[in-house]
Formats: structure tokens, C-alpha cells, sequence
């Protein structure tokens, strides 16, 4: 470990260079450095681990925490360590004051809340289901007018056809116009013929 072991050493090697105690004097100032012998005391880091107490979030985020990810210490905020912390209905930003939901919301629904925990329907949906009432309802009304007018249409013609029954053609009743049974022979038709001849006569 390089605490443990090479930090005394690196140092040491550091301070020796007159470059970079030349450089340092520069970072603080111009002040004098005089080359001093560098104590290192016992350093007992078996794992990253160790470091919890000593490493901290440079963020001034609240409820944030340093974690370990993958071997390197990292500040995590509620909306990492609880996925499901907006309900898996909105999107969950890390701020100042902590964790905040932006909820999602379109023309047929919309959540809400602090967490988007609540739910109601959007105007879309509403304009939808009075819009497919509206529509029920004049296709009801269209096919009630249709069946009346169908109806009536129907009860004109059969009044109609009810004037050319058979009664209407019986003339037997009519000043002796009505149907007579003639029968008419070869000599009947000689009679009348030699009568008309005689007359013309």
C-alpha cells in the first residue's frame, strides 16, 4: 500500500529537489523553506475501505453520501441508491434542499405529488369520452329519424296499393256496365248481317 510504504520516501524525494522546493516557496508566498528532516508516523490502511472517515462530498448536496463504486469512492443522492423513489412516474433529479421528482404528464394523463404517488386523468381523456358520447349519441338519433321515415314511407304505399284492390274494378253494380257473359255463333252473326242489309234497303 502506498500509504504504508511509499509515502515517507516520496516525500522525502520531493523535498530534496531543490526545484520543487523552489516551486513550493513560490505556492506559498515566497516563504523561506529550510530543508527539515520528515517524520512519517505509523500508517495502518489494510483496505480503500479505511478511508471512509476521511473522504467526504465536495458537493454541498443534502442527503448526499460517499459510497464505494467499482473501487473509487463516489457521492451518491437518494435518486441513485432508490430507483423507485418517484414511483417509476417521473424522473428524479438530486438538489440543494434533496431528491425531486419532475413528474411525467401528457394531454391523457398526468401524475403528481412528491414523489408523483398521485394520478388524474388529463383533459385529452375527457374531451375523447365526451367526444365518443356526443358521436353515440347522434348515431342514435340518426337512426331513430331514419327508422320513422322509413316507417311512414312504408305505411303511404301500402295505402296507396290498398285503392287498386279488386273492388276497385268490380263494374257489375255501375248502371249495367259491369260484366256479361256473351256468346255469339255463326248464325247470329248472318242475322245481324241480312238485317243491316234490309235496312240499308
Amino acid at each position: 500500500m502506498f500509504l504504508n510504504n511509499d509515502l515517507g520516501p516520496t516525500l522525502e524525494k520531493i523535498f530534496n529537489d531543490s526545484d520543487s522546493l523552489k516551486s513550493l516557496s513560490i505556492a506559498l508566498g515566497n516563504a523561506s523553506i529550510q530543508n527539515a528532516q520528515i517524520i512519517m508516523g505509523t500508517v495502518e490502511i489494510s483496505n480503500i475501505s479505511d478511508l471512509h472517515q476521511f473522504v467526504q462530498c465536495t458537493v454541498n448536496f443534502t442527503s448526499l453520501t460517499v459510497e464505494l463504486d467499482d473501487g473509487a469512492w463516489v457521492c451518491v443522492g437518494p435518486c441513485q441508491k432508490n430507483p423507485n423513489f418517484c414511483n417509476q412516474q417521473g424522473a428524479c433529479q438530486n438538489e440543494i434542499n434533496g431528491p425531486h421528482c419532475k413528474c411525467h404528464s401528457s394531454y391523457f394523463e398526468k401524475y403528481y405529488g412528491a414523489q408523483c404517488e398521485l394520478y388524474s386523468r388529463g383533459a385529452g381523456f375527457y374531451a375523447v369520452l365526451f367526444g365518443c358520447l356526443v358521436a353515440f349519441a347522434l348515431l342514435i338519433i340518426v337512426s331513430a329519424v331514419m327508422i320513422v321515415v322509413f316507417y311512414r314511407a312504408k305505411r303511404t304505399s301500402s295505402k296507396k296499393f290498398e285503392l287498386f284492390e279488386d273492388d276497385f274494378f268490380d263494374f257489375t253494380s255501375r248502371g249495367g256496365y259491369g260484366h256479361q257473359n256473351f256468346s255469339v255463333t255463326e248464325d247470329s252473326i248472318n242475322t245481324t248481317a241480312t238485317e243491316v242489309t234490309d235496312e240499308q234497303r
